[in-house]
């Protein structure tokens, strides 16, 4: 937790230093236009491996928190550092939904496509940088519009 090490390195204000970072803080030209699309069709979730308080903060920065049903934290809410199996499966559980029904997009090959996808997510890596036309790929958030 920030506020733990902020204390052991005698540290002051966790939330200054938070807020002197939003000025750094931007998006993808592409996010506002997917998140109001699938916003429109499909329940929106957040799992994160970032300390809730940075995500938040980013959330709010950009305002687009409001997006999304549920965050998760896979440190503060399963006391996991990264996500696993056992975060999918805890999560499944939590929205009441089966495998089948929720898709998942990260950059992390193997945390955000290898994992999930070995539980039966449907899962696509976000390669920005990268052309790839392998089927779970897909190099702008936009490109979910003509693969979900």
């Amino acid at each position: 937790d920030i506020e733990y090490w902020f204390k052991r390195l005698g540290l002051n204000d966790w939330e200054k230093l938070i807020d002197s970072t939003k000025k750094y803080i931007s998006l993808y030209e592409d996010t506002t236009e997917i998140l109001e699309y699938l916003n429109n069709k499909y329940k929106l979730v957040i799992i994160s491996d970032a300390n809730r308080k940075f995500l938040n903060a980013k959330l709010d920065c950009k305002n687009i928190r409001n997006y999304f049903e549920h965050i998760f934290t896979t440190s503060e809410d399963f006391g996991i550092p990264q996500k696993n199996e056992e975060v999918f499966n805890k999560i499944l559980k939590k929205l009441n939904i089966k495998p089948n029904e929720i898709i998942h997009i990260g950059d992390n090959t193997y945390l955000d496509y290898t994992v999930p996808s070995s539980i039966g997510i449907k899962s696509f890596q976000l390669k920005r940088s990268q052309k790839d036309k392998k089927n779970h790929i897909i190099n702008s958030l936009i490109e979910l519009k003509n693969k979900l």
